[in-house]
């Protein structure tokens, strides 16, 4: 079995190794971490490299950890939607009324509005603030996988995904739903 496990890890890359041996060293078992850690020494890795090694995964697993913990739960983000979809509505009535003012008549374009007034409501707020109306309203914003604020094109990405009506079924096979695992992102609390 050791020989089975040294094998394996002289498949791995350097990053690899060091990772198990250190910040996932609890998935493995002994055996295998000690064939890592012969690899490592065979491979003669600079000691200042290995803590380098170790100082990124641990931060990168920090990250991860917290928005783990702090992602938000399905109960918010249903509400999220309701109350940005009545938001989206409320808006959408608005420039429906001064549009049915100026040129008479706005229900051929009541479609086309919904859609345009839905894409700048959510990206404008979620780039603006990470927030919409729902997400204030439940505590929650949304970020990438670093934890930070998404770039524009994964809160483009995120607005586009939500126009299908399938993003609310996509909730029941992916806990994330389909516009944040398409986008690299997620809802957490704060």
């Amino acid at each position: 079995m050791k020989n089975d496990f040294e094998a394996a890890m002289s498949k791995c890359t350097d990053n690899e190794l060091v990772i198990i041996t250190s910040t996932e060293r609890h998935k493995y078992q002994q055996d295998a971490i000690e064939a890592a850690e012969i690899e490592i020494e065979k491979r003669k890795i600079n000691p200042k490299i290995i803590a380098e090694f170790k100082e990124t995964a641990e931060f990168q697993k920090a990250i991860n950890d917290s928005i783990s913990i702090k992602k938000s739960n399905l109960k918010k983000r249903a509400t999220n939607q309701a109350v940005d979809f009545i938001a989206i509505v409320v808006l959408m009535k608005l420039v429906s009324f001064f549009i049915s003012i100026i040129f008479k008549s706005a229900q051929d374009l009541e479609g086309l509005l919904f859609v345009f007034v839905y894409f700048l409501y959510y990206f404008y707020m979620e780039n603006k603030y990470q927030q919409t109306l729902g997400k204030f309203f439940t505590n929650t914003k949304v970020v990438n996988l670093k934890g930070v604020k998404p770039s524009v094109k994964q809160l483009i990405g995120r607005v586009i995904l939500r126009i299908f009506p399938y993003v609310f079924i996509s909730f029941f096979t992916d806990e994330n739903g389909l516009h944040d695992s398409l986008t690299n992102t997620r809802v957490i609390d704060l």
